[in-house]
């Protein structure tokens, strides 16, 4: 990779040739501008779920990004009827959680069952009577993504598309109930990462892991919330 300052030079002299060259020369010049690679910032996305408040149904969860955005955020998604109302806060100091056990000990919690797919991609609890696994592949989502959206990331295809490009996990003897996504996860064709179930309130958080990345090397892992009932 070549030093960001040679880079600098590189383009200031480009600029300059803008207003020197003759036109014929200019078009070429602007064509060589549009053919340079784009700029990649290789985030990747690491969420940690910390707690749900027992009786308002606020989900707390942090979000860390790696690669140049170095910044970690808490997202706190708060389950009223209608609309989620959602929070996202910076914090000062990347990857500084310490701050949150505490609280959450201060708090009425309601805690989970949590799961991990075993290596077949599946969750199967006879306890929460939850069986889950990812959705099938769904190549006619992945060619509308690639073929109108490949330049952007998941957040334009969620706000263009909605519940419609969403597949939700396999289940069986459950039904549910899409109350919320993040916006910054594409949901075809993902992996799931856990699971955590909450029996108590009937709500269900799911963290899926998706390889395909953005244009500029982002991850598009995100996290669903589903209302569930056994059937």
């Amino acid at each position: 990779m070549l030093p960001l300052f040679t880079i600098l030079i590189y383009h200031l002299g480009l600029v300059f040739q803008l207003f020197t060259l003759p036109k014929l020369k200019l078009g070429g010049l602007l064509l060589t501008l549009c053919l340079l690679p784009a700029r990649t910032t290789n985030c990747e996305q690491r969420f940690t779920f910390f707690f749900k408040t027992q009786y308002d149904h606020t989900f707390w969860i942090g979000e860390d990004l790696y690669g140049e955005c170095g910044q970690s955020n808490l997202i706190q998604i708060f389950l009223k009827e209608g609309k989620p109302l959602v929070k996202k806060m910076e914090l000062v100091h990347f990857e500084k959680w310490e701050w949150v056990e505490p609280v959450k000990k201060a708090m009425r919690t309601e805690k989970p069952y949590v799961f991990i797919p075993n290596s077949n991609k599946i969750i199967d609890d006879a306890i929460t009577g939850i069986k889950m696994k990812p959705p099938k592949s769904n190549n006619r989502l992945y060619n509308l993504f690639a073929e109108n959206f490949a330049e952007n990331c998941a957040r334009q295809w969620n706000n263009s598309m909605k519940e419609d490009g969403i597949d939700t996990p396999q289940t069986w003897d459950i039904d549910l109930d899409l109350v919320y996504y993040y916006p910054d996860g594409l949901y075809f064709n993902y992996d799931i990462e856990k699971v955590c179930v909450f029996p108590e309130s009937s709500l269900l958080l799911v963290m899926t892991k998706n390889k395909e990345r953005c244009a500029g090397g982002d991850t598009m892992d995100g996290f669903l919330i589903f209302k569930f009932k056994n059937i």
